[in-house]
């Protein structure tokens, strides 16, 4: 029995090694879906008190760099490797890639968030999970690779995954990135060419309480009536006084309007 438990200990010593691990992180409990989800709990705390603790409103802006310089992130990549190793093809190892991810493209590794993406649409293409990338493409992946590479891998998921969740979301992101303020009269034709394709194909899917219909209509919208040149659409709203107007009382003068909201946003991603 000493001997089994012996030679368990050097396994566990040498799985830690491999994967950049402690041996007490190796010997943490729990499923691989467990133990990715205390992970990534464990990354979010740390991450939000180091920028409670650090990040205060009177920094310069040479203190504010530095700061950032020293944020937590890159210490965990070897877990999310591990777990994503040891859950190969799962739902579990695309969640942990997709972690990696936003990782390396927080810190502009572009070469490592290239090679983690290669994994992810070979080793995970057909994990439901992938359902969840789409946006690191666009607003991580995007903007350090270009969104040339976003779009490629975002039709690479259109194209071959076997789940309308996955497909959809590909699709969406691919419509939005076509229409930004910066793209020129030729993407966004392309962009109401998926837009209308999202509609028909998966229009009813709702996965965060609105369906990709309301959504892409909303897109359609703006395209068609909120582009920079155009007449503003007439609407009817009520002011700071409690009084009632219409944007067309106003029509033939220089108008400001600020429209503000107020919502609480997480401090980590």
């Amino acid at each position: 029995m000493n001997e089994m438990i012996r030679r368990a200990a050097w396994l566990t010593l040498v799985l830690a090694l491999a994967f950049g691990l402690t041996p007490t992180q190796a010997q943490q409990k729990g499923t691989p879906a467990e133990r990715l989800e205390a992970l990534i709990e464990r990354v979010h705390t740390t991450t939000n008190d180091y920028y409670r603790k650090n990040l205060k409103k009177d920094l310069t802006e040479e203190e504010r760099d530095e700061v950032m310089k020293h944020r937590p992130g890159l210490e965990f990549l070897a877990e999310f490797e591990a777990l994503a190793v040891e859950a190969k093809g799962s739902d579990v190892s695309a969640k942990a890639r997709i972690e990696e991810l936003s990782i390396y493209c927080d810190f502009q590794k572009k070469e490592d968030a290239q090679k983690t993406l290669d994994l992810l649409l070979t080793e995970t293409m057909q994990s439901k999970a992938l359902e969840d990338l789409p946006p690191t493409l666009v607003y991580a992946y995007g903007p350090m690779a270009g969104a040339d590479r976003a779009k490629a891998a975002l039709q690479t998921m259109l194209d071959k995954s076997e789940h309308k969740e996955v497909k959809a979301s590909a699709l969406f992101s691919l419509a939005t990135m076509s229409c930004g303020r910066r793209s020129t009269a030729e993407q966004k034709v392309e962009g109401r060419k998926y837009f209308e394709r999202l509609i028909e194909e998966f229009g009813d899917l709702a996965p965060h309480g609105r369906t990709y219909r309301e959504s892409a209509e909303a897109f359609l919208f703006e395209l068609d009536h909120l582009q920079i040149g155009m007449v503003a659409p007439d609407f009817e709203s009520i002011d700071e006084n409690g009084t009632k107007f219409k944007l067309s009382d106003y029509r033939g003068k220089v108008l400001v309007i600020d429209f503000w909201g107020n919502c609480e946003a997480p401090a980590w991603r």
